[in-house]
């Protein structure tokens, strides 16, 4: 289903799922206006489309107790000096 055309309904949905990707699938029917089946329809459609490709959850650090976050670099002058 590469060629997967979104219509308002689709925009919709993605609208309010990537406000709160958890939002019940009755919930948004009752926005919407449609039957929670229909809003199962559509989230699958565009899965299998390859618009919508994954959900994600947001995890506080300072809640888990670190208090400070960092990155840290590493250039090599060579990676193939070094194994993987």
């Amino acid at each position: 289903m590469e060629n997967y055309l979104i219509d308002n309904l689709d925009r919709g949905i993605l609208e309010a799922l990537m406000g709160n990707a958890r939002t019940a699938y009755a919930e948004l029917a009752k926005q919407f206006g449609v039957s929670p089946g229909t809003i199962h329809v559509r989230v699958e459609k565009m899965k299998q489309a390859g618009i919508i490709t994954g959900a994600r959850i947001d995890v506080s650090p300072k809640q888990l107790g670190y208090d400070v976050g960092c990155f840290i670099g590493i250039i090599l002058k060579s990676a193939k000096d070094y194994p993987s």
